[in-house]
């Protein structure tokens, strides 16, 4: 088990404020809980939006194809490389050992199946959603930390999903699956068995996690968010 020192963590934290895309190649474990930390800071705050903003539109009587049509320009917006594609699946599904063993079963046919459904139950204009084994794989594995309701974890789920089969090509789905699981859980597994006690609820203090980090560098989507969130707000109301 590979032991991580404090101040080595601290020092990975100072790095990835003020330059979030910062990678260190060989994942040494004091880097890889600065980075599982911020990325779970970040995870949570996305979901919290998520589930605020579909909430809100359905009091304000918005439907959910309507809603979805904006979910669909955050994810082309947002999810640009084979990297983001992995990092949110991290949003979605628990980067566990368990997850990577029932997942080998897919590993070759996962997206050809989610392919097969396209035209039967994912046409963007409409909100039929995806059953498959696949699915209810990913069920058994839902990132809980994040979704309170399976309820909302499926809807959003659904939306990733029709986004991915309708914008990106095959081979970036699938190398997007390989980076969450060679990577993203990779760097979990570091963080678990260094001893550091995961903490999904920092999001209540992200200042004192941080250590006073600046605005600007508390994270890049936050601010990327709040400013998509007031045009998805004024695109629901010119639907209307």
């Amino acid at each position: 088990m590979a032991e991580y020192d404090l101040e080595k963590v601290e020092y990975f934290k100072k790095l990835l404020k003020n330059r979030v895309d910062y990678w260190e190649s060989g994942l040494p474990v004091d880097f890889c809980i600065a980075r599982r930390t911020r990325d779970i800071l970040v995870s949570r705050k996305i979901v919290d939006d998520f589930v605020k903003s579909r909430a809100n539109g359905k009091l304000t009587g918005f439907l959910d194809f309507e809603v979805s049509k904006v979910w669909q320009e955050y994810f082309q917006t947002y999810v640009q490389s084979v990297a983001t594609i992995g990092e949110f699946w991290a949003i979605f599904i628990q980067p566990s050992k368990s997850f990577i063993q029932n997942f080998k079963t897919f590993d070759k046919t996962w997206y050809p199946k989610l392919q097969e459904t396209k035209e039967a139950e994912l046409d963007p204009e409409d909100n039929k959603k995806i059953r498959s084994e696949l699915v209810e794989l990913l069920r058994k594995h839902r990132e809980s930390n994040y979704w309170e309701s399976e309820t909302d974890w499926e809807w959003f789920l659904n939306e990733y999903l029709k986004f991915l089969l309708h914008n990106k090509p095959e081979d970036d789905c699938v190398h997007g699956m390989q980076y969450f699981i060679e990577v993203t859980a990779k760097m979990h597994e570091i963080v678990e068995e260094s001893g550091w006690k995961i903490d999904y609820q920092l999001y209540n203090d992200p200042v004192k996690i941080w250590g006073g980090q600046n605005l600007v560098s508390r994270v890049q989507f936050w601010i990327r968010a709040r400013l998509f969130s007031k045009r998805a707000k004024a695109k629901l109301y010119s639907w209307k």
